[in-house]
């Protein structure tokens, strides 16, 4: 929505989880328990490579029968991983989910350094008050066309209002 200006920032989740290519999957999914988490972001050099998900471990190590304490993360991680800058609008996450098919995006800043993670349900938490938002801007217009000062004036309120509270559901978990 042009012109709305809520970025990834706004909306990012800062707790997450980060293992190394060469740990053992069994300690990893240990650890995304423990955090309640669904994925680990994997670092090389401070740098993020690839994911490990809940479905990965679903799919690549239960249905085969692989012994998770002796598989490396490295062997069933996504790679390369889908990025997005933390200074973006959140519809270029939107979209980069979209055209991916991914469900989460990993969120950098300008220097390629992981600062968090961008997922669905991130973007689907803001989704109502972003109708909302929407339904003001409307009224705000018909209020300026039927020149009435004041009722203009209580919708822009409104409007600016509603936008801070969408910018105010940052997650500093």
């Amino acid at each position: 929505m042009p012109g709305l200006n809520i970025l990834i920032s706004d909306l990012m989740t800062k707790n997450i989880l980060t293992v190394s290519p060469d740990d053992s999957v069994l300690s990893t999914a240990i650890s995304m328990k423990e955090k309640n988490i669904g994925s680990a972001i994997v670092l090389v050099s401070g740098k993020p490579v690839g994911i490990v998900t809940e479905r990965d471990l679903a799919f690549k190590i239960i249905p085969e029968k692989k012994d998770a304490s002796i598989v490396r993360v490295k062997e069933i991680m996504v790679s390369p991983v889908a990025t997005v800058r933390a200074d973006s609008d959140i519809i270029v996450a939107a979209e980069l989910m979209q055209e991916k098919r991914f469900r989460r995006l990993l969120v950098v800043g300008k220097s390629g350094e992981l600062l968090g993670i961008i997922t669905q349900t991130d973007l689907a938490s803001v989704e109502p008050d972003i109708v909302r938002l929407m339904e003001d801007l409307l009224s705000a217009r018909e209020a300026k066309k039927s020149n009435d000062p004041i009722q203009s004036y209580h919708q822009e309120r409104k409007l600016k209002d509603d936008l801070a509270k969408i910018r105010g559901k940052r997650k500093n978990q």
